[in-house]
């Protein structure tokens, strides 16, 4: 079974609101974020239009 993840709205939303044309995206390096010093790290991947790089 493969591993399924849930988009964030204001994510998604923008994801849906790219022009490019196939919708391709790709994840390149993975690491991790720190948004609040008193929390643990949180994995997180790049992710990049496959058409337009962004």
């Amino acid at each position: 079974m493969a591993n399924r993840v849930s988009l964030p709205p204001p994510l998604l939303a923008d994801v849906e609101a790219h022009r490019c044309f196939s919708g391709c995206y790709s994840g390149d390096s993975t690491g991790v974020f720190c948004a609040d010093a008193s929390q643990s790290t949180a994995p997180m991947v790049n992710v990049h239009c496959s058409d337009c790089l962004t």
